[in-house]
């Protein structure tokens, strides 16, 4: 059964890192524990994602631009929304200024 978890220690020896290493690593959002769990343990996927290295973002950083894409896009609908109430004032007014200046 492949292993899911590691410890604080597990990954120090992986990393060949200190504790003071890691907790940096953590603190800048580079290698993040799982949250909630006590002992503090790491996600093996985001260990080995940290170790190969050629994945452009960790884990987390991916699941925080998932979050900000979310985020952003429902951003994007509220004004194209907004967009679109302005722009049908502007042409009913737009409308009206011509309809004036027919006369």
């Amino acid at each position: 059964m492949e292993k899911r978890t590691y410890t604080v220690e597990e990954v120090m020896g992986m990393l060949h890192c200190s504790k003071s290493t890691l907790m940096n690593y953590k603190y800048r959002g580079v290698l993040v524990p799982i949250k909630g769990v006590k002992p503090m343990v790491y996600s093996a996927k985001n260990v080995q994602a940290f170790i190969d290295g050629g994945e452009e973002f960790t884990p987390w950083e991916f699941e925080n631009l998932k979050r900000e894409n979310e985020r952003l896009k429902e951003e994007n609908r509220r004004l194209k929304a907004k967009f679109f109430k302005v722009q049908n004032v502007i042409t009913v007014e737009a409308g009206d200024l011509l309809e004036q200046l027919a006369y």
